[in-house]
């Protein structure tokens, strides 16, 4: 048995989640639970133990191209940001 879920983003939200600072605690922890929740229900105890394989394959999360691509583009602009900061405040000094 396999499950997806369907779902749009809609461009300005994403925007003002990807770059607030805490996107990771906010928005991923949901995901991950919401999965774990609807995938876990579906077996008792002994298959949880007996099939953790076929259960993790299940629960495995990634995103797509352009949501990590996103991600690293956010990481660069906050290092751009970092490095510009120092170089202020050694100009500063």
């Amino acid at each position: 048995m396999c499950s997806s879920t369907m779902f749009e983003l809609v461009q300005n939200v994403l925007t003002s989640i990807m770059f607030s600072l805490d996107y990771e605690e906010r928005v991923l922890p949901s995901i991950t639970n919401e999965i774990l929740k609807f995938v876990v229900t579906q077996f008792d105890a002994i298959q949880l133990i007996i099939q953790r394989t076929l259960i993790s394959h299940r629960t495995h999360l990634s995103f797509g191209p352009e949501f990590t691509r996103a991600v690293e583009l956010k990481q660069v602009a906050q290092q751009d940001i970092e490095k510009q900061r120092f170089l202020i405040k050694k100009i500063n000094e």
